[in-house]
């Protein structure tokens, strides 16, 4: 029997597995831990698209990255760009909580972009611009833009006009959603501002035809705060306008005596006072009368 010799043929020894005890030797690396990197292949390997594909992946991995401060500053200037755009507005006035009528039946806000836009600075003074006021369905427009910023410009009836035209609008627009006088002065209560701003530009027949339907309308609350605890019937007053200093004077009257009841019912004594004062009684005890009286009418 032959012997088996312990030289082995060195295509044998270079395909022995290491040792257990020679594995942990950083030295030695075992044959199935080596990793060749191989291309990604979608395809047959004779697909004509694979060498195009090929092609546009390298031209892609090697194109010049954007620098750093290059790409932060693009995106500030486009945060700045959406932080400086206008907004349109879109909110709609809130639902008179009374009346439990939808939203979309409340009249929108006017687009105040549009208010100061060249439509107002384009034919100022002209019939367009009265029709662009006129068809506003918000007297807050006019409180904060065009009578204020370009009621000089217009000729005195076209500011009578249009004051008198959003008084009467919101007044009819009261009456057919049903509102209570108090809730229209909340809601709708704007033209204080033009009879106190714009007094001497308001023909006298204007006012006063304001003022009958205040009273036509039992909306005494009105003449209440603008009149009396805000000291516009001095307004009046100082700009003379015959009659209707006559009816100030009776709807100042009115509505203390509904003032003073309604403070004394609430024991507010704050208003009490103020009453005091506005009517120029020495003592609260000359409030006896007006009480009385406007305990009546409620």
């Amino acid at each position: 029997m032959p012997q088996i010799t312990a030289n082995k043929p060195a295509a044998v020894k270079d395909i022995m597995p290491v040792p257990a005890q020679r594995r942990s030797d950083p030295g030695i690396q075992p044959a199935h831990k080596i990793l060749l990197q191989c291309k990604l292949s979608i395809g047959a390997v004779d697909d004509p698209f694979e060498q195009e594909a090929d092609e546009m992946a390298d031209k892609v991995m090697r194109l010049p990255e954007q620098n750093f401060v290059q790409r932060k500053c693009a995106q500030d200037e486009r945060e700045e760009r959406i932080q400086h755009s206008a907004l349109i507005p879109f909110i709609q006035k809130k639902e008179f909580k009374s009346t439990g009528r939808a939203n979309e039946e409340t009249p929108a806000l006017i687009n105040e972009t549009v208010i100061k836009s060249s439509l107002l600075s384009k034919y100022v003074g002209g019939d367009k611009i009265k029709a662009a006021l006129l068809n506003a369905e918000n007297f807050h427009v006019i409180q904060n833009y065009e009578l204020k910023e370009y009621g000089d410009k217009c000729n005195q009836g076209n500011i009578a006009d249009i004051a008198g035209g959003f008084f009467c609008r919101t007044v009819a627009s009261a009456k057919d959603k049903g509102l209570a006088g108090d809730i229209f002065v909340v809601q709708y209560l704007k033209l204080g501002y033009v009879i106190h701003e714009f007094m001497h530009k308001l023909s006298g027949v204007t006012v006063k035809n304001m003022l009958g339907t205040f009273i036509n309308e039992g909306i005494t609350q009105y003449f209440t705060d603008r009149f009396l605890t805000e000291g516009k019937y001095d307004v009046l007053k100082d700009h003379n306008y015959g009659d209707n200093l006559a009816c100030a004077k009776k709807i100042v009257s009115d509505t203390s005596e509904e003032m003073v009841a309604d403070a004394y019912f609430k024991n507010d004594m704050k208003l009490i006072n103020t009453l005091k004062d506005k009517l120029k009684l020495s003592t609260v005890t000359g409030l006896k009368p007006y009480f009385e009286k406007g305990r009546c009418l409620q």
